[in-house]
């Protein structure tokens, strides 16, 4: 999978500003993403938001992989030449 990209081929990405989940019928996770589309947006604290219906699988996949970005980007930068 690619990432989205504008005209001159940087990847569009906007700054996650919060997050609400809830349960639904016990079968499923909804999840609202909110985010600032814009800097007048962000300095507004104006989001606009994504709404997503996640398996009890994918929770378990994308948490599993939240955790295991978190630790690697927590680390310290490895200096000199890869061993």
């Amino acid at each position: 999978m690619q990432f989205d990209t504008d005209d001159k081929g940087d990847v569009i990405c906007f700054p996650l500003s919060g997050w609400v989940t809830a349960p639904v019928m016990e079968m499923a996770l909804i999840a609202r993403l909110e985010y600032f589309p814009t800097p007048a947006a962000m300095a507004a604290r104006a989001p606009q938001a994504v709404q997503l219906i996640w398996t009890p699988e994918q929770c378990r996949e994308f948490g599993q992989l939240l955790l295991k970005m978190a630790d690697h980007l927590s680390q310290p930068p490895r200096t000199g030449a890869p061993s």
